[in-house]
């Protein structure tokens, strides 16, 4: 199930549920300063090698998007309403807006300069 193509108001409500329940928030946005760590790393590593190394830290476009994500899929985890038919119209919002998160933040992952190693 390809979260952001999904027609949400033909999932069932339990199944949108069961989609986030095992997220971890908390995790997913540590994950952003594990990356930055790792980062920092690899400038080491990369300075011993080298004379010269460059690495870029995750931040700017990327960085901010992948925050993004994180705090969304909080709210949304947040907010999910436990399962009835008067409530699946708005499971399917918020799984909805996910999506949308997930799809912006993967298209600004994307878009952001990668880092450039001199040989």
């Amino acid at each position: 199930l390809a979260l952001s193509e999904t027609d949400f108001e033909s999932v069932s409500h339990e199944r949108m549920r069961a989609m986030i329940e095992g997220a971890d928030p908390e995790t997913t946005g540590k994950l952003g300063g594990k990356l930055k760590k790792a980062a920092v790393a690899i400038e080491e590593i990369g300075t011993e090698l080298k004379t010269r190394s460059t690495v870029v830290a995750w931040e700017g476009e990327g960085g901010e998007a992948f925050r993004e994500a994180a705090t969304v899929l909080a709210e949304v985890k947040a907010a999910m309403p436990p399962p009835s038919s008067a409530s699946h119209a708005e499971a399917a919002r918020l799984m909805t807006k996910l999506a949308g998160s997930y799809r912006w933040s993967s298209m600004n992952m994307t878009a952001a300069e990668r880092p450039k190693f001199p040989p």
